[in-house]
């Protein structure tokens, strides 16, 4: 079996371990405020004190302190190395196998970037490679969510990438990082200044100085290095836009406020900068001063050799304005021994072996991910047939059921309309078969607001239906009750019926109420028997509110004269019908 096969099949063994112990939110949010203090201020200690206040609550919270602090003793050992270390790296090693053994991805990938820089920052590529690529497999796996100071992670990430030539992977890396809600406070300018630097090696100079005055705006009063870091990179575009003037002083900061921190690492690489400015603007003496001092501390240092090479390159140029032959020859011995040792660390062959390894781990991992995917999609589109299949089945079952379901309630429906259309009938007919009375009429009435009710109530039910069948049978009840209000005929007949029992009192309201309307009759006719406001608009086709109103307006129209109309002294007595 292939190692990216035995990858794979790891990953899926740590997951599944994964799932039978969880950790908890609270022990991750613990440790993430541990590990990012550590990173962010200057003045915790990079050691296994801070996380010795935590209380694992399993063995598997015991098992991610303790990869922890030995991931810390380890950088705590290799804090002043300059090449790696046989105990420091069985320590890291050690570290790693723990961690899988724990079965927690996050941990996992977060030792993995830890390990990867070790060997990068000692500018062993190729050993930091296969860290790199294994922590960057994690980012592509479904669902997974990166715990552990995922922040850290990806920035580490993006340096090496960057450094090999990936810069898209590494502009990626360090936008995802941006986004992070548990980024620290030191974290946005050195995320900042790393997409400046991306930026400038993809010649989008305009970005990358965004980049570089944003982190140098962000970390002025709280990264006091990686605001002179900034200072170095925006010299470095100045000196490309001819600013040779505002480069050389942003350069000086550069290197003043270096020396002042103890950063003597970042202070020779502003020498270095500093001193090919005066080259190019023939101030030699003090280029050269420059260069030598930045070569003193680049002599101390094993780890240094792409500045060596830098610096000789630089020296070389000087002495050929100074036709200084012998040093020259002395100089291209050294170079050539640094050219041969540098293609085994960070040199152009050791980064091109690099890029080709990282290229067919890609290839093999992209072609795993394929398969992988073609396997999944296979069992998708079975699963999903069978899900088309059932839910074609349960369509059909539910379209039969809802036809007999719409047919009961359409038959349902009828009835009900058979049924109100019948009452309706018999209420006609027992009225023409009885004497034409108001007692008789009065009945009629009641028979007939009662079916005007429960009408209305049926059309309330199917006032906001929008289904065509629904509409259709809205429409037929609407039509039903509009067939039950007080039609032309219906009035006649009872006004005739009214005349003929009560004239004296039809008489005086004709008298007294000059120039009163029919509608305006109907109402104080049905008032004087007794037909409440209710029953009225029923059998008027109005709401109360209007019967109200229409009232209120004879009594403003005829003040007086309306009430008498309704006194005892004509033949319908009071206590039979009132006002209402």
């Amino acid at each position: 079996m292939r190692l990216p096969n035995l990858f794979v099949l790891l990953l899926s063994l740590i997951f599944c371990v994964a799932c039978t112990e969880p950790i908890s939110k609270d022990f991750v949010q613990q440790v993430n405020a541990t590990l990012v203090q550590e990173r962010t201020d200057p003045t915790a200690a990079k050691s296994a004190s801070g996380l010795a206040a935590i209380k694992g609550e399993n063995p598997k919270e015991e098992g991610v302190l303790k990869v922890i602090q030995m991931i810390r003793q380890a950088q705590q050992e290799a804090a002043n190395q300059t090449q790696t270390e046989q105990e420091t790296e069985w320590l890291l090693k050690r570290a790693d196998s723990l961690s899988m053994q724990v079965g927690y991805p996050s941990l996992s990938m977060w030792v993995k970037s830890q390990i990867g820089f070790y060997y990068y920052r000692l500018t062993h590529l190729e050993q930091a490679l296969p860290y790199f690529v294994e922590a960057s497999k994690y980012l592509t796996i479904p669902d997974f969510e990166a715990e552990i100071d995922p922040v850290d992670c990806l920035i580490k990430q993006a340096y090496f990438f960057g450094n090999i030539g990936d810069h898209q992977l590494a502009i990626g890396n360090l936008e995802q990082a941006l986004s992070s809600p548990s980024i620290g406070a030191k974290d946005t300018s050195i995320i900042q200044y790393s997409l400046g630097y991306e930026h400038y090696f993809l010649e989008d100079t305009t970005r990358a100085k965004e980049y570089f005055l944003a982190a140098k705006s962000g970390a002025k009063d709280r990264d006091p290095m990686r605001y002179a870091k900034s200072l170095g990179e925006i010299a470095l575009i100045d000196m490309q836009s001819g600013n040779m003037a505002d480069a050389e002083q942003l350069l000086l900061e550069d290197i003043k406020l270096s020396e002042l921190h103890g950063d003597q690492r970042n202070a020779m690489f502003a020498q270095i900068r500093l001193g090919r400015l005066y080259k190019d603007t023939e101030r030699l003496a003090e280029a050269q001063s420059l260069i030598e001092k930045a070569d003193r501390y680049v002599a101390e240092k094993d780890n240094l050799l792409g500045f060596q090479q830098e610096i000789i390159l630089l020296k070389l140029e000087l002495f050929q304005h100074f036709n200084d032959g012998k040093a020259q020859l002395a100089l291209c011995q050294k170079l050539r021994q640094v050219e041969e040792q540098l293609k085994h660390t960070d040199g152009s062959d050791a980064v091109k072996n690099v890029k080709l390894t990282l290229l067919r781990e890609q290839a093999e991992w992209n072609r795993l991910v394929h398969e992988s995917k073609l396997q999944k999609s296979n069992l998708i589109g079975i699963a999903l047939l069978a899900i088309c299949t059932l839910l074609i089945i349960l369509a059909v079952s539910l379209r039969i059921s809802k036809l007999r379901s719409l047919r009961l309630q359409h038959a349902v429906f009828e009835n009900k309309i058979a049924a109100i259309e019948l009452a309706k009938y018999k209420s006609d007919n027992r009225y023409e078969q009885m004497q034409h009375t108001i007692k008789s009429y009065k009945t009629f009435i009641e028979e007939r607001n009662a079916a005007i009710d429960h009408l209305k109530e049926e059309v309330s039910k199917l006032e906001s239906a929008t289904t065509r069948t629904d509409v259709a049978q809205r429409e037929k009840l609407e039509d039903l009750l509009s067939e039950h209000l007080m039609s032309e005929d219906n009035w006649y007949r009872f006004k005739r019926v009214f005349m003929a029992e009560y004239r004296e009192f039809y008489d005086h309201v004709i008298q007294q109420l000059v120039g009163i309307t029919e509608s305006q009759l109907r109402i104080v006719l049905l008032q004087k028997i007794g037909v409440s406001n209710h029953e009225m608009g029923n059998l008027l086709g109005v709401g109360q509110e209007s019967i109200r109103k229409a009232k209120h307006r004879l009594r403003k129209k005829y003040g007086s004269h309306y009430e008498d109309c309704f006194d005892a002294w004509t033949n319908i007595t009071a206590d039979q019908y009132t006002t209402q």
